[in-house]
């Protein structure tokens, strides 16, 4: 019989340090990553005992158990607690922990990695970044104690714990020096545009260097509408069901930020890109995130939300990797595209030759 999240925490909350059981770990994330409403119960959990403060005094590893749950979580369940609810309880907390130093530096040691983490996500999850950015502004000081880093360590051993990896880009991807750095654990799966049942190509070595990172933010941007896609239909049924209840504030940030990228990608797509079969994908991108917002207003207006069916399987289907047609579509391109720049150049000898004359 599958353990309750609730039960399993406070298995975990409960035990001394000499009786920790790795294994109490395992479940949970196996629990919360197995559905998106575990995720959501998740959450409820962490938002309720966050706001006592005395259970957290008592279970101070109660917040290496949050920390352990966003290294190792589902991308849908981290922004799930970017969410400036779960943030403002947080900071509510160590406010009200300033006599208790274990606590107030765990809270900041967990609001400092988390927008460090998260930083080159801030434009699709901002709240992580911008709570850590505020609180250095008012001349917050960070600790910087080696014992309270990565804690949950001390208790989960050397069990294996599988990361999410094909849902967690800040795992796969970083950012230095404006050049993405692949990770040499990175999934081959990766290099496309996973998305749903569609793979597009987003293989930097298939276009030109310049283009590298465009690539990376597209796959980035691929990901996320996903994620906004599942949060919607998550949260319809008991929304539309439920006329007392808020519209979900993660939601309604993921998908103003993706808004804010898609303007972005068309700017660039006007500047900069040249290659025809990048200019294909991003337009159908800019299609589907088209019809992402219009979901995104169904769901604000408490109507039933329409399906999501992305262009590539229609449109442009030309461009999905699992199309059967796609490696005949991508030949016969590059049989024009070769037979084109013969004419070009055939036509400037021949432009020579006349001005030779």
């Amino acid at each position: 019989m599958e353990k309750e999240i609730s039960s399993i925490i406070s298995s975990i909350c409960d035990k001394p340090l000499m009786g920790y059981n790795p294994e109490d770990w395992k479940i949970l994330i196996m629990t919360v990553n197995s559905s998106h409403s575990k995720c959501s119960e998740c959450l409820e959990i962490i938002k309720k005992l966050l706001q006592d403060r005395n259970y957290i005094i008592l279970h101070p590893i109660f917040l290496d158990i949050i920390d352990f749950l966003v290294d190792y979580s589902k991308l849908y369940f981290i922004a799930l607690i970017s969410n400036k609810e779960i943030l403002n309880i947080l900071l509510e907390l160590l406010k009200n922990t300033k006599d208790v130093k274990n606590i107030n530096d765990k809270i900041l040691y967990l609001i400092e990695k988390w927008g460090i983490k998260f930083a080159n996500k801030k434009e699709i999850m901002p709240n992580f970044n911008e709570t850590y950015v505020n609180l250095k502004v008012k001349g917050i000081i960070f600790p910087n104690d080696e014992n309270i880093k990565n804690n949950y360590k001390n208790y989960i051993g050397n069990i294996q714990i599988e990361i999410q990896d094909s849902q967690r880009s800040d795992l796969i991807l970083s950012k230095q020096n404006s050049k993405l750095i692949e990770s040499s654990n990175r999934n081959e799966n990766m290099k496309k545009g996973n998305y749903g049942e569609i793979n597009i190509d987003l293989n930097p070595k298939n276009y030109p260097k310049k283009f590298e990172i465009l690539l990376g933010e597209l796959e980035i941007l691929l990901e996320y509408v996903n994620l906004d896609n599942e949060m919607i239909d998550n949260f319809e049924p008991e929304f539309l069901k439920n006329s007392s209840m808020k519209m979900d504030t993660g939601i309604l940030d993921l998908t103003q930020n993706i808004q804010d990228l898609s303007v972005n990608l068309s700017k660039t797509m006007q500047k900069s890109i040249d290659n025809d079969k990048l200019l294909g994908i991003c337009l159908g991108i800019l299609d589907d995130l088209e019809q992402l917002n219009k979901r995104y207003e169904q769901l604000k207006n408490r109507e039933k939300v329409k399906k999501f069916e992305s262009v590539f399987k229609s449109d442009y289907a030309e461009y999905d990797m699992n199309n059967p047609n796609y490696n005949k579509n991508n030949k016969k391109k590059k049989d024009e595209s070769s037979s084109g720049s013969e004419g070009e150049e055939s036509y400037e000898e021949d432009d020579e030759e006349s001005e030779e004359k």
